[in-house]
């Protein structure tokens, strides 16, 4: 039986605008193996499901025994109102599905955006705080 494994994926900037390279790893842990991999890209979601699905790709990778490949993706983003994103990897073997994993947040698009100001509510937080307590240890 052929076992693979697929690992964390990375997404970096490919130098050109719009476009993100997502690296999936996979390591063939049994004999030598012929496969498809297939990836989905989804708008993320608050919600416990995927948003629309943005694109999908799939690629043949062929495997010898013990080898491990990076299997890179290029995916060209479109602005959305959602700026997170949701990445599934299915490996497919002979027309079956062996491997299916799903990413949630796997990155925001744009990737090299400053944070938004939800995310720095514990910041201004603590600098509420440290406003309250200041004058109290001075004395006043």
């Amino acid at each position: 039986m052929t076992s693979l494994s697929v690992n964390q994926l990375s997404v970096r900037p490919s130098g050109t605008t719009n476009e993100v390279l997502i690296t999936v790893p996979i390591k063939c842990l049994g004999p030598a193996v012929d496969t498809k991999i297939r990836l989905y890209i989804y708008e993320g979601s608050m919600l416990p499901t995927h948003g629309d699905l943005l694109a999908t790709y799939t690629q043949d990778a062929s495997f010898s025994q013990g080898e491990t490949k990076n299997v890179v993706f290029t995916h060209t983003e479109e602005q959305r109102d959602e700026k997170r994103r949701d990445i599934g990897v299915e490996v497919i073997i002979a027309g079956k599905v062996v491997i299916s994993r799903e990413f949630d947040d796997a990155y925001t698009w744009p990737l090299s955006q400053l944070p938004d100001w939800t995310q720095m509510i514990g910041l201004v937080a603590v600098m509420a705080m440290m406003g309250m307590v200041v004058p109290m240890m001075e004395g006043e």
